[in-house]
């Protein structure tokens, strides 16, 4: 697990704690900075310290942000956007290729060190539902979209070889069963429903015909 407490603006100016050290590497001389007898690192747009300890920052010392990357096995927590507070929290899963299951990684960020560490507890404990489910069904097709596309396929029909018309009627009955599957109830969809079957049906007799 990864910490990292942001400073706040300023920060080089506070010298009480604020310092810094000569460290030698390669035979170069390098200037460390250091807030509160940690390491400052001054990669972006915000300055931090690594905290080593899950116990927190010393108290005295003011953050502005702190964020967490953790990864975890164990039981199955939803993918997704968590929100508590002004804590936020992003979970993926990815199969470790190890066989022990997926692995869960997380990274939150908040404005108090209790927010965020609340949340990675809360995660782990499955006490939070994500606010945004990744892994929730997709939107289905509108029933005028796929109207369309097998419009589009009649269209074309005529000119279809073999091969062509038997790609060409499987698809339109993977159409219709998409139609079936995701509205419900599939009355509502009665009209493309029955024009899709005798699309299928009008191909299929211009396959036998062309069999023969």
């Amino acid at each position: 697990m990864t910490v990292n407490a942001y400073l706040p603006p300023g920060w080089q100016n506070d010298h009480e704690l604020h310092t810094t050290r000569q460290e030698k590497d390669k035979g170069a001389t390098h200037v460390i900075h250091e807030y509160g007898g940690m390491r400052v690192y001054d990669v972006g747009p915000m300055a931090f310290v690594m905290l080593t300890a899950i116990g927190g920052p010393a108290e005295g010392i003011e953050f502005v942000r702190f964020t967490l990357r953790d990864s975890f096995y164990g039981p199955i927590r939803a993918c997704g956007l968590y929100r508590r507070g002004t804590a936020e929290a992003r979970l993926e899963k990815r199969d470790s290729g190890t066989g022990q299951g997926l692995l869960h990684v997380v990274n939150i960020s908040a404005s108090t060190y209790k927010e965020m560490s609340d949340m990675r507890d809360a995660i782990r404990a499955g006490t939070i539902r994500p606010e945004i489910d990744w892994e929730g069904p997709q939107i289905a097709r509108e029933p005028s979209e796929i109207e369309q596309r097998v419009a589009r396929l009649e269209s074309h029909s005529a000119a279809f070889d073999e091969r062509t018309l038997l790609r060409c009627a499987d698809s339109i009955v993977n159409q219709v069963e998409e139609i079936i599957v995701s509205h419900s109830p599939p009355a509502l969809c009665a009209a493309v429903i029955q024009r899709s079957r005798r699309s299928i049906a009008r191909h299929w007799n211009r396959l036998t015909a062309f069999m023969r």
